[in-house]
């Protein structure tokens, strides 16, 4: 799976490029957690300029995927449990406080996108374990719930919780077990998607705790 992450990039988009095969690297924990990351040794390996490396480390630290420490390095960031059920508690409240806005708001074109996400996920989970690449997984996931969010019509919120970051945090938290854990998130996220056709708020926020508070509880658990 990681083998394409050390090979030289050749295309125009080299910031682009960079960056999003930085972010698996990281992600994917190819990079492990508190790992140095080598700027020139990058450069070197994927054929490049520090330039668009520079830029990549720029936007991961934005979203918290990377320290920069002046005058000692850049290292892959450290999650604690703690990080993760801090995160957990401000999605729940943003998420699941947001449901009757999701209903009330929402537009058929977005229930549209909703339900394409969803059989892209589906699409993924499909594919045999050698095939199936957790990271886009993750990416269609985030996704999803940015579209949930979106359909508030809220666009202050919109930025707050992209602001988060927390699939990609979480991601990386939970990278050796998301497997086992991705059936249960697509059907979740058929019921919200259900919820919403119904235009039932109860329901709605009843599936969306669900979600969020299961992988609280998980994660708790894992920490004992």
């Amino acid at each position: 799976m990681s083998s394409e992450l050390f090979v030289k990039i050749r295309s125009e988009d080299l910031s682009e490029k960079v960056y999003e095969r930085l972010k698996k690297a990281i992600t994917t924990n190819v990079i492990k957690p508190g790992e140095r990351i080598e700027m020139n040794t990058l450069s070197d390996q994927w054929g490049v300029s520090r330039t668009p490396v520079k830029d990549a480390i720029a936007r991961l630290a934005n979203e918290g995927l990377v320290e920069v420490r002046a005058k000692v390095g850049t290292y892959a960031t450290r999650f604690t449990t703690k990080d993760m059920l801090e995160l957990f508690a401000i999605r729940l409240l943003l998420e699941g406080g947001s449901c009757d806005d999701m209903i009330r708001h929402v537009t058929e074109e977005q229930i549209v996108h909703l339900e394409q996400t969803q059989s892209l996920l589906e699409d993924e989970l499909r594919k045999d374990k050698n095939e199936f690449d957790y990271f886009a997984f993750n990416q269609l996931d985030a996704a999803f719930h940015e579209q949930l969010i979106g359909a508030t019509g809220n666009d202050r919120l919109f930025e707050v919780y992209r602001s988060l970051n927390f699939h990609t945090q979480v991601a990386r938290y939970y990278y050796d077990q998301y497997e086992t854990r991705a059936e249960q998130t697509i059907g979740e996220h058929r019921e919200m998607i259900e919820a919403i056709r119904l235009q039932s708020v109860e329901k709605l926020a009843s599936v969306v705790r669900q979600h969020i508070l299961a992988g609280q509880e998980r994660l708790r658990n894992d920490g004992e």
